[in-house]
């Protein structure tokens, strides 16, 4: 009884410590580890390198869930501080970590994952990513707004959305340093079941066949382009 009354208390505060796994998850900052009781950014970490592999952990403490209702019907908008999210208009709108890793130039990349847990919620819709259109101030400023759009077929369809946790794209090189940009799904949905699906903990182990160059977990000042290519443009929902 204490313990639950405890819950109540936090919820009331905008706090949820972490929830029974099956419950619905509710509208406020979620924490995936029972520890972190206020929003924070995941962590990226290097577990180990050499020239031909590279391991990362990904950890991702909790979640920010917004309960927003569109026509009478309910959804929740979730994000993780610092990043962005999935920009396939109609889709399931859900976090994504990007981070930029120093690579062989010139090899190609092969990814695997590893992780101990998964936890389930269930939930209302998760909200759909929106489009975008530009409209103006009455003094004429333009400004870029968001449009609520959804795409049927994707909410009829059945499994996990992203089909993915992770994947590894070479995007180029800097100074002669190959240049690969990972992308993480740690939060993925299930429309069937209204469900999704957390990796509070992931490991990326990124092994490199040919090429030339150093390895690295991050690019320094660099990694912020990583967050920037999956940021949403109007970051002012007030």
């Amino acid at each position: 009884m204490r313990k639950w009354l405890a819950i109540l208390m936090l919820l009331a505060g905008g706090i949820a410590p972490r929830i029974p796994e099956g419950f619905e998850l509710p509208a406020c900052w979620v924490s995936f580890d029972g520890v972190t009781m206020a929003p924070a950014e995941p962590q990226v970490s290097v577990l180990s390198s050499s020239a031909s592999e590279l391991v990362l952990r990904i950890l991702t403490p909790g979640v920010v869930s917004d309960s927003l209702e569109v026509e009478s019907d309910e959804y929740r908008r979730l994000s993780l501080p610092g990043y962005g999210a999935t920009r396939d208009v109609g889709h399931p709108e859900l976090p994504v970590i990007g981070q930029l890793v120093a690579v062989p130039l010139g090899c190609d990349i092969a990814l695997s994952t590893a992780y101990t847990e998964s936890i389930r919620y269930w939930m209302p819709l998760v909200y759909p990513a929106p489009a975008e259109t530009v409209r103006h101030t009455e003094d004429g400023y333009a400004y870029i707004d968001e449009v609520f759009s959804l795409d049927e077929d994707a909410y009829n369809s059945r499994g996990l959305s992203p089909d993915n946790v992770a994947s590894a794209e070479i995007i180029g090189s800097i100074r002669g340093q190959g240049v690969a940009l990972l992308t993480v799904h740690p939060i993925r949905f299930d429309p069937e079941y209204q469900e999704i699906r957390i990796l509070p903990s992931v490991d990326i182990t990124l092994s490199f066949n040919g090429g030339s160059g150093g390895v690295s977990g991050d690019l320094g000042p660099l990694d912020s382009i990583a967050r920037r290519e999956f940021s949403r443009t109007t970051r002012d929902r007030a």
